[in-house]
């Protein structure tokens, strides 16, 4: 018990009485304030990383259902103009064959 406290109280003499590794209470400061501004440096960096992949993606993903949609849309368009036409043709040929019918007759 006596060596736990005497090895606290050496930790603590050289954390805060200017023998620690970083030089004293200003200099631990600095060098804890440097690494908090270090790491809030570093999270805010990724979270903008994240939001541009994020944002990049959805950018994607927009631009290919819109291309899906106008090309179903461009393929609908050419699918009803074909069976426009062969409908109009077929009513044509129609109307043309009841024409000679009536003129044979």
């Amino acid at each position: 018990m006596q060596h736990e406290f005497k090895s606290i109280k050496t930790a603590n003499s050289l954390k805060f009485k200017g023998n620690s590794h970083c030089g004293g209470k200003q200099r631990c400061l600095i060098a804890f304030t440097s690494a908090a501004v270090g790491a809030h440096a570093l999270i805010t960096t990724l979270v903008v990383v994240v939001v541009v992949v994020v944002v990049v993606v959805v950018v994607v993903v927009v631009v290919v259902v819109v291309v899906v949609v106008v090309v179903v849309v461009v393929v609908v368009v050419v699918v009803v103009v074909v069976v426009v036409v062969v409908i109009v043709a077929a009513a044509a040929a129609a109307e043309a064959e009841a024409a000679a019918a009536a003129v044979v007759v």
